[in-house]
């Protein structure tokens, strides 16, 4: 299969490019490590397949239009909230 047809292909069917489903794809990875964990950003980064932090920061954002770092922050607190009031 050529490879622009393939990338043509995806695009018309899933309405985003390769790389932009494998991206949301690690950035789903990560919230679901984020919210499950008590991972560092750096270690959520490397586990979701990023080889970089400053690049997992800047797709993170694009895709949710936050940092991780805010992004576990908040998680992390209503977490800690809902154990109190358990």
């Amino acid at each position: 299969m050529n490879r622009t047809y393939l990338s043509t292909y995806f695009r018309s069917v899933m309405q985003m490019s390769i790389t932009e489903y494998i991206e949301s794809l690690r950035i789903n990875e990560a919230c679901r490590l984020l919210k499950a964990s008590a991972a560092s950003v750096t270690e959520v980064a490397l586990s979701s397949g990023f080889n970089s932090v400053p690049h997992f920061n800047k797709v993170f954002r694009k895709h949710t239009g936050d940092l991780p770092a805010n992004t576990a922050a908040v998680i992390r607190k209503k977490d800690k909230k809902s154990r109190r009031e358990v």
